[in-house]
């Protein structure tokens, strides 16, 4: 065995100990006694500092209950304690005083296992937070200047403190197992962040269990910034989130998996995505509005469940959502829904060179959203329980039922002014649909009335159908929501005599064709 120094004791030990393994060192070896009733930060931080200097993988520390004061820093250095996995008052660091981070890791570390459990009898501040303002552990140098890389780490459990549980600055090549945050964060310092200071980022990382619960304030963040990582299983659960602030935050060029997010005040919660590459599988949000942000490129959710689902102002990539059910979805430029009930469907806000597209949706309700104008739907093989243009002042500017759509009206479907209805060849629209000012191509099926009233801003191609009664129908009126018409286009006839059976336009004019 080769003889070592303790830095705390002074006194000669065995790099390893009896028993033991290869490049692991005790705590106990130097002077520490982990019985959570003295201040050790000083002999702590000279034995990680021994650690790191003779390049031993793992500083254990058993079953300690070790008190500190003051920041510790560890650098390619393994921190294991011994059954992480009980109750408050589990081997860990139990830190006292305020105004510090607990731990800080860098380097590369090959097992990591580290509990830390904030005080719980601390004076009463406002609204009665007992909690010491102490942020847990940090992965990687605040101003990520030294990265975590190439490193495993076991498992982390952080407990009651007004500040991070768990903050990752710069993050390479890394697995954490299990990561478990109760009772930390605040309104402005999320209990799980993982953060970025450009150049650097957190890349290639994997998280395989992330567990968030009781958080006060802001829950979860993940900086848009990060890049091509992976989360196989989020569980946040009984979030105490603040109005106007991001309750989760998930960002970046990565995949989230098994989300599940609960508060308990749901309604001053909110889950926002953001990422130009983003994709999220199985998310339950359970109560908090969802919105999301694609910035530019495309953001992917596979078989959700929200109560509510919006874009984020100003979004401008596409958002695919397949499978799942949302209870109410606010969709505002490029939203791509594939096989997914939806109870209500609000056309928000969309640009005129954009739209969305539902194809095998199951919909409630369409109708616009209020206070907004300029949405436009393509609708194929969906079944659309109720459709509604527009209500008071709010419309939706343009709906196209394509083949395969069924779309019953919600009472009289009203195509006002300033909107288009299209319904394509296979494509059937029940109730009774009144023309008020607004443009109709008929190419497919209306399986109930039709009425014009004021000019017939409407064509009908040779497979259109109405099947009960049509009033008011005659030669088109030029509008310009039905766009350029071109000569030798067509209209049939809806209301036909013996003799005329529609219009064809030649010389910019319509010309009655007869039988």
């Amino acid at each position: 065995m080769t003889a070592l120094t303790s830095a705390g004791a002074g006194a000669a030990i065995p790099r390893v100990a009896p028993g033991g393994i290869a490049g692991v060192l005790h705590a106990a070896d130097f002077g520490i006694v982990g019985v959570n009733d003295r201040d050790e930060t000083a002999a702590v931080q000279r034995f990680l500092d021994h650690c790191a200097k003779v390049g031993s993988g793992i500083a254990d520390f058993g079953t300690m209950r070790v008190r500190i004061s003051g920041p510790l820093k560890s650098h390619s250095v393994g921190i294991v304690f011994d059954s992480l996995a009980s109750a408050t008052g589990a081997p860990g660091f139990y830190p006292i005083g305020e105004g510090y981070t607990v731990l800080t890791v860098t380097g590369a570390v090959i097992d990591f296992a580290v509990g830390i459990y904030g005080p719980t009898d601390g004076p009463a501040r406002e609204g009665g937070d007992r909690r010491a303002r102490i942020d847990g552990i940090q992965f990687g140098a605040a101003d990520s200047s030294v990265e975590l890389s190439l490193s495993h780490i076991r498992h982390v459990r952080v407990y009651n403190l007004a500040g991070f549980g768990v903050r990752y600055a710069a993050c390479w090549d890394t697995t954490f197992v299990n990561t478990s945050v109760e009772v930390c964060g605040t309104a402005d310092q999320p209990a799980f962040d993982v953060v970025a200071a450009l150049p650097q980022t957190c890349n290639e990382s994997v998280w395989v269990r992330v567990h968030v619960e009781l958080s006060v304030g802001r829950a979860m963040r993940v900086s848009s910034l990060t890049l091509s990582c992976v989360f196989l299983k989020i569980h946040s659960e009984r979030a105490t989130a603040v109005k106007g602030r991001f309750t989760w935050e998930l960002g970046g060029a990565c995949e989230y998996g098994s989300v599940r997010l609960h508060a308990v005040n749901p309604a001053e919660a909110t889950a926002h995505f953001i990422g130009d590459q983003g994709s999220c599988r199985n998310l339950r949000s359970e109560g908090p509005a969802v919105s999301v942000d694609a910035t530019g490129g495309t953001y992917r959710f596979d078989n959700p469940g929200a109560l509510v689902m919006r874009s984020s102002l100003n979004q401008n990539g596409q958002i695919v959502v397949t499978g799942g059910s949302i209870g109410r979805l606010e969709a505002a430029s490029n939203w791509l829904l594939i096989g997914t009930r939806i109870d209500t469907l609000q056309a928000d806000f969309m640009p005129e060179q954009f739209h969305t597209v539902a194809q095998h949706c199951t919909i409630g309700l369409i109708e616009p959203k209020p206070g907004q104008t300029t949405a436009a739907l393509d609708l194929y093989g969906c079944d659309v329980g109720a459709l509604r243009l527009h209500a008071g002042q709010d419309r939706i500017r343009r709906v196209t039922l394509h083949d395969g759509t069924r779309a019953r009206a919600a009472g009289a479907l009203v195509i006002p002014p300033g909107s288009v209805l299209e319904i394509a060849v296979g494509a059937v629209a029940v109730g009774e649909i009144r023309l008020a000012g607004g443009a109709l191509r008929l190419r497919g099926t209306i399986k109930g009335d039709l009425h014009i009233d004021g000019p017939c801003h409407a064509i009908a191609g040779g497979d259109a159908q109405v099947t009960g009664q049509v009033s008011s129908w005659s030669v088109p009126v030029a509008a310009s929501l039905l766009g350029e018409l071109p000569n030798g286009t067509r209209s049939k006839n809806l209301a036909p005599t013996a003799i005329l059976t529609g219009w064809i336009k030649a010389g910019g004019a319509w010309i009655d064709q007869r039988n």
